[in-house]
């Protein structure tokens, strides 16, 4: 076993993180502000406000993250995109619907107010998925 050499997989990892963080940083911004206007225009449904506001954020954020898990990550430069993208956004999906219900679900409680705690609550459930997300992209998605 050659020791010289780093694992692969700590390095994808990295990236993937890396990827992520930015993603994230994208998504968590993009929902504060689209909570902060649907807050107001939906105020007797919040969980729709929540849902909404989840389902853009993750559409401008899962451009950027697609392709850069796709190139820089797992490193697919050429291949069909097509099969990966239809697979990178039923993921998504997933995703986006586990994420608001269970942000909305948490937000329910009565000491949960305000666009910050619900952000804050987001950030809790997302870093969750965050693993399983890595696991099914590197077995299914970009394989």
């Amino acid at each position: 076993m050659n020791t010289d050499k780093p694992s692969r997989i700590p390095i994808r990892f990295f990236k993937y993180s890396a990827s992520a963080m930015l993603s994230a940083c994208i998504d968590i911004s993009s929902f504060f502000l689209f909570f902060l206007m649907l807050d107001d225009v939906f105020s007797q449904n919040r969980w729709l406000a929540i849902t909404l506001a989840t389902f853009i954020a993750r559409a401008i954020s899962s451009g950027f993250n697609f392709f850069f898990n796709k190139c820089i990550v797992f490193g697919k430069k050429d291949g069909g995109v097509r099969p990966m993208i239809i697979k990178y956004y039923a993921l998504c999906a997933f995703a986006m619907l586990t994420s608001s219900q269970l942000v909305a679900l948490i937000s329910s409680a009565p000491f949960i107010t305000g666009a910050l705690f619900v952000t804050i609550s987001k950030l809790f459930v997302d870093s969750v998925l965050f693993v399983l997300n890595y696991i099914i992209q590197k077995r299914w998605v970009f394989r």
